[in-house]
């Protein structure tokens, strides 16, 4: 993330002028999902962290 943050900084012009990224630590757990009526429905987006479904780091976490 440091990496990200010092590349989008150095755009000329300040072109790269921020940086928005998702919430890293967040999984999905059992009976969370975005349809509070079926708690099964998950979310789309779930897979999106540095983390795998069992809390293990991803490799981004490495970087």
């Amino acid at each position: 993330m440091r990496d990200i943050c010092t590349t989008v900084a150095a755009v000329p012009d300040r072109r790269g002028s921020w940086v928005f990224s998702r919430e890293p630590t967040w999984i999905a757990v059992p009976g969370n999902g975005w349809d509070p009526e079926d708690p099964s429905s998950g979310n789309a987006r779930e897979n999106q962290a540095w983390f795998d479904h069992s809390g293990r780091a991803l490799p981004a976490v490495r970087r």
